[in-house]
C-alpha cells in the first residue's frame, strides 16, 4: 500500500469515527460529517510523516516490537540491522508537531467550552448534557495525564534516537533497505 494511501485511509478511518461521535453527541447529522471532514482531514495533514513512514518495511513482528520497546525505554539499539528503522522511526514520531504548549491551549478551551455549557445548563434550570460533561473530563485526562505522558514519552524517544546514533554513527546503515519513497 502506498504511503498516500495509508494517510489517506487513516484520515478517513480517525473522521468516521470522530463524525460518529460527534453525530451521536449533538444529535445532529451535520456535526458529525462537517466535524469528521475536518478532524480526518486535520489529522491526516498533521501524522502524515508518522503514518506514511516505511521505517518498519521488511522487519518481521518480532523486530518491530524490538525497536518500538528500545524506544520506549529510550535506550540505543544494539543490534546494528536494526538501528536505522529506530532512527527512521523516531524521526517519523518526532517529526509530528504537537506542541506542549499548543495542546494545552486546545484542552483547555475544551474544558472551558465544556464547562460554559454545563454552567449556561444549570443557570437555566437544566441538567447539564453528556457532551457537556463529557467535554470537562476529557479535557482534565488530556491536559493533567495524557499530554504529560505524551511529554515523556517523546523526550525517551528522542534520547533513544541520539543514543542509536551516537553508537552506530550519524547515520547508521544495518542491512536495512531504507522504505522512503
Amino acid at each position: 500500500m502506498s504511503r498516500i494511501a495509508r494517510v489517506v485511509g487513516m484520515g478517513l478511518l480517525t473522521g468516521l469515527l470522530f463524525g460518529a461521535a460527534m453525530w451521536y453527541l449533538n444529535d445532529d447529522i451535520w456535526a458529525g460529517v462537517i466535524g469528521g471532514v475536518a478532524y480526518g482531514g486535520v489529522m491526516a495533514a498533521l501524522m502524515r510523516n508518522l503514518w506514511g513512514s516505511r521505517a518498519f518495511k521488511g522487519l518481521d513482528r518480532v523486530q518491530r516490537k524490538r525497536v518500538l520497546r528500545t524506544m520506549r525505554r529510550g535506550e540505543p539499539m544494539d543490534d546494528p540491522e536494526l538501528a536505522r528503522p529506530l532512527v527512521e522511526q523516531a524521526s517519523a514520531i518526532l517529526a509530528v508537531p504537537f506542541s506542549h504548549m499548543w495542546l494545552r491551549i486546545v484542552f483547555g478551551l475544551m474544558f472551558a467550552l465544556g464547562a460554559t455549557g454545563g454552567i449556561l445548563a444549570l443557570v437555566d434550570g437544566r441538567t447539564p448534557g453528556w457532551s457537556s460533561v463529557f467535554l470537562v473530563l476529557f479535557a482534565l485526562v488530556m491536559i493533567f495525564v495524557v499530554v504529560p505522558a505524551n511529554g515523556r514519552q517523546r523526550a525517551r524517544i528522542a534520547q533513544s534516537k541520539q543514543a542509536t546514533e551516537s553508537r552506530w554513527g550519524g547515520h547508521p546503515t544495518g542491512s536495512h533497505q531504507s522504505g522512503i519513497g
